[in-house]
């Protein structure tokens, strides 16, 4: 009983209207460079259906004259909007898949963190600025990007 307790007393929080966001999604397309690896090419799909909270699929290609790579990920975005303020902050943390075709078995999983700043410059558009830094599981090789982009909301 003190199970369900919880589980109703959660969920009624979580549909509260403070928290309840304008279930948006959207598409991005971003352009960046890493430190290290060359300049990056993407664009991610996402949802946020609770004001605080979200998801996005996104893919990533590195221009590496030597090793190009694609990167597909994953991952929770944390914002924290303030009334009456367009710029938005943001955190994400997910993983995903980095497929490398010119390197033999250079093809892993990956983690990634980052945070960025979003910037309403209407009802259906946005500009963004992040950062994320990306960690393989088997090699351990790291790097960082910084994108800019534009997102259409819907």
């Amino acid at each position: 009983m003190k199970k369900l307790t919880a589980i109703a007393a959660a969920a009624a929080m979580l549909s509260s209207p403070a928290l309840a966001g304008d279930n948006k999604g959207y598409v991005e397309l971003d352009s960046g460079s890493t430190w290290t690896q060359g300049q990056v090419l993407g664009g991610k799909v996402g949802l946020q259906p609770m004001k605080f909270i979200g998801v996005e699929t996104g893919y990533t290609h590195v221009f590496n004259t030597l090793a190009p790579s694609e990167i597909w990920t994953g991952d929770v975005v944390l914002s924290v909007p303030v009334d009456g303020v367009k710029v938005v902050p943001f955190a994400l943390a997910g993983g995903g898949y980095k497929w490398q075709p010119t390197l033999n078995n250079a093809n892993q999983g990956v983690w990634e963190v980052g945070a960025g700043l979003k910037f309403d410059v209407s009802s259906d558009l946005a500009l963004s600025a992040q950062y994320k830094y990306q960690q393989g599981f088997n090699d351990k090789i790291d790097s960082s990007v910084v994108t800019i982009g534009t997102a259409l909301k819907f």
